[in-house]
């Protein structure tokens, strides 16, 4: 008896088991809005014909500066939360910001390689010291992909650094608005 459960155990475990995709088959893009969390507000901005600048901060910590260069553009994306009715600073927002060629198509990025896009965090909130700023994310993977004046962006990604809700980031930005 035992045998026939161990033996039922595989099956149906090895018929639910996915097999393992490549890497260009991760690369292809079917994105559909993710929800923000609530009470919150996400947006994502196209910032076309803008270098992002990454300024040093004392204390290892960064924050963006924009440059127009007609080579590349930024996205960013932003959680906002407002503060609670009668608490005074209790606003919290984090923000994601990268930079692209703007004839880059697609893109799959890895770990340290997201630094080609300078993918950068911030957390913005009046919260403890030490766990509010911009951070360089270095730990992750990013999918990007322009298709018919849209772009496409799956981002997981983690810091290690400064607290952060938002671990996975998914959305459409639309190029003609």
């Amino acid at each position: 008896m035992k045998k026939l459960v161990v033996l039922c155990s595989i099956l149906f475990l090895s018929c639910g088991t996915k097999q393992s995709t490549t890497d260009t088959e991760k690369t292809s893009l079917n994105i559909s809005e993710m929800e923000c969390p609530k009470p919150g507000k996400c947006s994502w901005e196209f910032m076309p014909n803008q270098s992002l600048i990454i300024k040093d901060n004392t204390g290892g910590t960064f924050y963006p500066q924009f440059v127009e260069n007609s080579k590349t553009s930024v996205i960013k994306f932003r959680y906002h939360q407002d503060s609670p009715e009668g608490v005074a600073d209790g606003q919290y927002t984090e923000e994601v910001y990268f930079e692209v060629e703007n004839d880059e198509q697609k893109l799959f990025l890895k770990n340290e390689e997201l630094q080609q896009v300078k993918l950068l965090y911030g957390r913005l909130c009046f919260c403890e010291r030490g766990s509010v700023g911009y951070v360089k994310v270095n730990e992750g993977q990013l999918k990007y992909s322009k298709q018919d004046n849209k772009i496409l962006v799956s981002l997981d990604f983690e810091n290690n650094q400064i607290p952060q809700v938002l671990k996975e980031l998914q959305g459409i930005v639309d190029l003609q608005e």
